[in-house]
């Protein structure tokens, strides 16, 4: 099965219990004890990237701040960005279907199964349905599909990225919490009842690079701890997730890479293998919690269709000898089936369920975290279609046979566990939707090493998010601290950790010690200045086999065969650790340096180096000439003369000798070449003649210092210099 990063009943969230059903509770914390390995065994400095620096804003976060990196409830900025029409039509959008399916028909199709006496699990009993009653909801199933689509507004957006499995197979669930207005409503069919509403759209976001695993996932995270910038206004972050969650966004991956993210909101990422839509629902007494998923019907409308709310068990399938009557539904209509299904429920919570409630008893580091490590992912075929938040038609802990209760305390025993019956049901209560909004809050799941109670933290009320965007204290006390925690955790130590992507060589100078694993990449940048000349990169040293990539300006992929040296790109692509690239000219600007792992390698060395054109420079002095200068093509001898203020005539002059120099002066500044003369001013003048005869007089003279050059546009020998003023 897949395994969550912190699978557990913290996954029950911001409106429902949304225990992970992706894994089982006995290897819920694998990748946490993969991220503490490598954190254990690693310089922890060498492994974080530059993602990382933006976790020192989340650490650094005063107490109490807004934790907009993992949950943005500002009910008004988030009105119109995320409005509920919007997600709607995007999802309509999305879907692989010809349809003309509108806003309002989408709505009804959830509507209309309110009004459902019953409906089928498909996986019950292998070849047979099991039709199990729901509660037909007589206010709710009026509700107007138009004032719905008008009036329900966005409460709050989640980041559960702590819900991505270990084996990257998604990313994570994001989530949009919609409200109904109640009493505020204009349409009467939206204020009847309690007049309380909650629609949650959890989409699971498909992994950008499903070829790496979780590594894969690393840009998605990264975008969520930019959020915690303090450079960033709520109404930029707003804008931020608008784009996440409706545009996509163009990101970088691990290695640099550029990485495409699909728009959160999806037709698909609310369907199987991926999210779901769910619903907490307040209107109709007995308060009760659904789900469902997107779906294309037969006619080629996107719709709703009811689904089994997972790891939510029939409660009566708790109790061996109650009779089925779900409420005012009605008994089963096939009583055989439900009982072979209760039997094989009961031995299934004692062999599997049952071990996975306690497997994070002897590691979870705090109470704190035994909360957020607790989950059971109940097979499929036992889930029923709602979840009663009110009343204890659905209360686990009341409704447990004595038959069961024996057996769990006697399975405990034989554990060696020390929580009790009791205990052990309070986690399986609060493992439901029921329980975690209402019927586990305060309720005791165990001890600490003090023997103190450990509590199931307290809802907001049947909720986690209420209209006006406020947390409860289960969210803001214990789950989420534990996302932050598996949020930065991820981005600073996961496996596979790039090296930092760039770092600065200097001419002649070696860096040595660089190690890494198979198709790790470390990377570098040289600067490279003009008229340099003999520019060579070398590795050499260490074990393993490292390969050697240097290109000018842009960063170097991958290569599957040798690429000559030229000036612009060279890859010996050899074996072992020794490689050299003597680029073929040296052009001025950046060249960027890759040493890619073609297997594990370490304490390599890498040294990048050129010959810097030599530069004259020298001191005019008024009216003494400089003899004998002599130089090459392109070379640049540099001089200044200072003139003092109220100086006239001033001049510059080159003669004598043999070759082609030309003449530059410049104010202030040293010239740089140019391809053809600049008129005297008093600030320039370029001759550019043929020959080694060129002047400069100047229109004025400015106080301050002139910069002369003599370059050499083809090789010059015995070239004489003067600058000269008169002095009032």
């Amino acid at each position: 099965m897949k395994i969550s990063f912190i699978q557990s009943i913290a996954a029950c969230s911001v409106l429902l219990a949304t225990q992970a059903w992706s894994g089982s509770g006995s290897t819920t914390n694998d990748l946490m004890n993969l991220l503490s390995n490598k954190k254990a065994s690693h310089d922890a400095p060498s492994e974080i990237n530059a993602s990382c620096d933006a976790v020192e804003d989340i650490v650094t976060a005063p107490s109490g701040a807004s934790k907009h990196w993992l949950v943005f409830n500002d009910v008004n900025l988030l009105a119109e960005p995320f409005k509920f029409s919007k997600t709607l039509a995007r999802i309509i959008d999305s879907a692989n279907s010809n349809t003309n399916t509108s806003n309002v028909e989408l709505v009804a199709s959830l509507v209309d199964t309110l009004s459902l006496t019953s409906a089928t699990n498909p996986e019950s009993i292998s070849g047979t349905n099991f039709e199990v009653p729901v509660n037909p909801r007589a206010l709710e199933s009026q509700m107007s599909p138009q004032a719905i689509v008008d009036e329900w507004f966005p409460v709050g957006v989640f980041n559960r990225f702590d819900t991505a499995p270990a084996d990257g197979s998604h990313c994570g669930e994001y989530r949009i919490v919609y409200a109904n207005p109640g009493r505020n409503a204009s349409d009467p069919s939206l204020q009847t009842g309690a007049g309380r509403f909650f629609t949650i759209f959890e989409s699971a976001l498909p992994n950008p690079r499903p070829e790496q695993g979780i590594e894969g996932c690393t840009s998605v995270a990264n975008f969520w701890v930019s959020l915690a910038s303090s450079d960033l206004t709520d109404v930029e972050r707003v804008t931020m997730l608008e784009e996440f969650f409706y545009q996509g966004l163009s990101t970088q991956g691990a290695d640099g890479s550029p990485v495409t993210l699909a728009p959160v909101v999806d037709f698909a990422h609310y369907n199987a293998p991926l999210g779901q839509v769910r619903t907490n629902q307040f209107l109709d007494f007995r308060w009760q919690l659904r789900e469902f998923r997107t779906a294309v019907s037969s006619t080629d409308q996107v719709n709703f269709e009811v689904e089994t709310v997972k790891d939510n068990a029939l409660t009566e399938f708790y109790d061996q000898q109650a009779p089925f009557n779900l409420e005012t539904s009605g008994p089963v209509s096939n009583i055989n089936l439900f009982n072979t299904l209760r039997s094989d429920f009961q031995t299934t919570f004692i062999t599997d369920l049952l071990p996975q409630l306690i497997s994070n008893d002897a590691t979870a580091a705090t109470s704190r975290a035994l909360i957020n490590q607790i989950g059971m992912s109940v097979p499929n075929r036992f889930n029923e279609f709602q979840s009663d938040a009110q009343d204890s038609s659905d209360n686990i802990n009341r409704n447990t046979g004595i038959s069961l209760r024996n057996n769990i305390t006697n399975t405990l025993t034989n554990l060696g566990s020390n929580i009790t019956q009791q205990q052990l049901l309070a986690r399986a209560e609060a493992t439901s939707c029921g329980g975690c909004h209402q019927f586990s809050n305060g309720t005791s799941i165990g001890t600490d090493s003090t023997g103190q109670s450990i509590n199931w933290p307290n809802s907001a009320g049947f909720v986690h998010i209420t209209e006006q965007g406020n947390l409860s204290p289960a969210l803001t006390d214990v789950f989420l601290p534990q996302r932050e925690e598996v949020l930065t955790n991820f981005v600073c130590e996961h496996v596979s950790q790039p090296k930092p992507p760039t770092s600065a060589l200097e001419n002649g100078v070696t860096i040595s010690g660089i190690t890494g694993t198979a198709a790790e990449e470390v990377r570098f940048t040289l600067e490279v200045p003009e008229q340099a000349s003999g520019l060579q990169f070398i590795i050499t040293g260490g074990s393993g086999d490292a390969d050697l990539y240097v290109k000018f300006e842009t960063p170097p992929t991958e290569v599957q065969s040798s690429v000559p040296a030229t000036a612009l790109e060279c890859v010996p692509f050899i074996g072992g650790n020794s490689e050299t690239c003597t680029m073929t000219s040296a052009q001025a600007g950046t060249y960027h340096v890759m040493v890619r792992g073609f297997s594990n390698f370490s304490d390599v060395s890498l040294t990048g180096l050129f010959v810097e054109a030599p530069i004259t420079s020298n001191i005019l002095e008024n009216g003494v000439a400089k003899s004998e200068l002599t130089g090459t093509t392109t070379e640049e001898l540099r001089f200044t003369l200072e003139v003092p203020e109220g100086a006239t005539g001033l001049e510059f002059s080159i003669n004598g000798g043999s070759g082609d120099a030309d003449l530059y002066v410049k104010f202030e500044t040293p010239p740089t070449q140019v391809q053809a003369a600049v008129p005297a001013t008093s600030l320039e003048c370029v001759p550019f003649r043929g020959g080694n005869v060129e002047t400069c007089t100047m229109p004025s003279a400015q106080n301050g210092t002139y910069h002369v050059m003599v370059r050499g546009f083809a090789d010059f020998s015995a070239v004489n210099l003067t600058g000269s003023f008169t002095i009032p």
